[in-house]
């Protein structure tokens, strides 16, 4: 099954295309350091077409099997949360230390309602509560919110591998992935520096705007839910000078090497500018993820 995807337009002009994936574009922002890994939060859960709050719903924040209960005003109690800042250790030291932000992934069930999963809600550490929002909709099996990262996370791990060179390393089971890269115009591009940040490596493509490596089909990298992907996950930036760089979240690479590919197009930039995607899960794991709340 081929990825699905969720697109943020963040800023002006870039194209890029991904199997599976759509590309969009971020502004710069400043980040600061922060090293508390909990936080407050409360879920509202609101009707998707009324915008009325929903009384006695079932809350999970994903990695703790507590029900949290809503009251009239579809509010939960106050849940203190443990940050998922664990998808950042594939990442270099300087990545992971300039993270403000940690992810919350919330499910939602409702007699009469469709379970609702809040999938990869951006949350800051602070002194203040978080307030999480979660639509959920009658008549329906089941609805996801696949949520934006960090902007500043976009942009920062682009720039810290920009001038990066590396083999790879051999991290045990290893499949093929293929990639190819065109211009604007649809012509292929040579040159665009490829990097895969979780495996360390990079590589060029060639006069096809072509490029073929190896990468590990490793599940390790699906934190918290209790139902695991059948599929691993990289991460893929491609560099060129005078064009806008890209980036593409969450590629899946399958076990069999089956359709471990992307094409991307990118755009002439004179400006720093990333067009980036995220890669939603396959279905089949969005309805096995359903099935195990109740």
């Amino acid at each position: 099954m081929k990825a699905k995807l969720t697109s943020l337009v963040l800023a002006a002009a870039m194209m890029m295309s991904l199997i599976g994936c759509e590309a969009r574009e971020t502004n710069s922002g400043n980040v600061q350091q922060s090293s508390s890994s909990k936080q407050k939060v409360v879920v509202v859960v609101v009707d998707k077409k009324t915008k009325a709050p929903v009384k006695d719903a079932k809350v999970y924040v994903v990695g703790n099997e507590t029900a949290y209960i809503t009251d009239e005003m579809g509010k939960t109690k106050e849940i203190e949360v443990d940050l998922n800042k664990g998808y950042f250790e594939r990442y270099s030291d300087e990545v992971k230390k300039i993270i403000r932000s940690g992810f919350l992934s919330i499910v939602v069930v409702k007699e009469g309602y469709g379970k609702h999963l809040e999938m990869d809600y951006c949350i800051y550490p602070g002194s203040s509560i978080s307030i999480v929002k979660a639509e959920i909709s009658s008549g329906t099996k089941h609805t996801v919110n696949y949520n934006k990262p960090d902007v500043s996370y976009i942009e920062n791990l682009v720039k810290s591998y920009e001038k990066y060179e590396g083999q790879g390393n051999n991290a045990g089971s290893m499949v093929k992935y293929k990639i190819a890269v065109k211009d604007q115009n649809n012509r292929p591009l040579e040159g665009v520096k490829i990097v895969i940040p979780e495996i360390m490596m990079s590589t060029k493509t060639d006069k096809k705007g072509l490029c073929e490596f190896e990468v590990p089909y490793d599940k390790t990298t699906n934190d918290n839910y209790p139902v695991k992907k059948e599929y691993g996950e990289i991460t893929i930036l491609a560099y060129k000078e005078g064009y806008a760089f890209s980036t593409v979240l969450g590629a899946h690479v399958k076990q069999g090497g089956k359709d471990n590919s992307a094409q991307i197009k990118m755009k002439q930039s004179k400006n720093f500018k990333v067009d980036y995607s995220l890669c939603e899960p396959d279905e089949e794991w969005i309805n096995l993820l359903m099935n195990y709340y109740k």
